[in-house]
């Protein structure tokens, strides 16, 4: 039986990196602002000290019902052009009635955030190839009502002005308005294009042979694992 001392929790994943950036922190989408893409970087931070019952007699975990202090380090995502200015933001959990309506939830209790600790410090520290966020958590002692706890739904991205950049993929009619280079660079995803599909035409991928797509697509006189039309 594993018995949990005190845990701090980072999910990981190297999702939206280079080839040659190291392990990353969090999960990485990729979102759209004014036609560029961005990453985000989500990370859940989980943090707290043990207060699980054992018997009467029972020699209790190492640092039961104990403050305990955790110090990390979570890297930004790669950082997109040398003017991007790295941000975060603690994401709070949908509002009560909607959570109540569609989350399922039965009590207008917002998962996340939840700060039942003594205190905490989150600070960004510029660096000269990557940014970090630093994390400081000490979570009191259960002992006291409303310690020891602490969970937060983290995204770290970056502010780069789009209402102010220029979009390469778009010509304008005024010279004065259009792109000029300048030496600088960003890093961008370039989105997934099909070429020849045209608005109202539907692609079908079928995952096997055996589905209802596969067995749909099995049954036309062309064969194809891809059809359009």
């Amino acid at each position: 039986m594993i018995s949990p001392i005190a845990w701090v929790l980072v999910d990981q994943s190297a999702i939206g990196s280079p080839a040659s950036a190291p392990q990353d922190f969090g999960v990485t989408p990729i979102t759209e602002e004014h036609g560029f893409s961005q990453t985000v970087r989500d990370v859940d931070l989980l943090a707290f000290s043990d207060d699980s019952p054992f018997e009467l007699g029972v020699t209790p975990p190492p640092h039961h019902r104990e403050d305990r202090h955790y110090e990390l380090s979570i890297p930004f995502p790669f950082r997109p052009q040398s003017n991007a200015i790295p941000r975060f933001e603690e994401c709070v959990d949908r509002d009560d009635l909607e959570q109540l309506l569609y989350g399922k939830r039965m009590v207008p209790a917002p998962a996340f955030p939840f700060h039942v600790d003594r205190q905490h410090t989150l600070a960004i520290t510029p660096g000269a190839a990557n940014d970090v966020l630093q994390v400081s958590v000490d979570t009191g002692t259960p002992a006291v009502v409303g310690q020891g706890f602490f969970y937060a739904k983290l995204a770290l991205t970056y502010d780069e002005g789009f209402d102010k950049m220029c979009n390469p993929d778009i010509c304008l009619t005024d010279p004065g308005r259009s792109c000029q280079a300048t030496g600088e660079s960003r890093l961008s995803y370039e989105w997934p294009k099909l070429g020849p599909a045209l608005a109202g035409d539907l692609l079908l991928g079928p995952a096997g042979g055996t589905g209802v797509l596969g067995r749909l697509l099995g049954a036309l006189r062309a064969r194809s694992s891809t059809i359009t039309w």
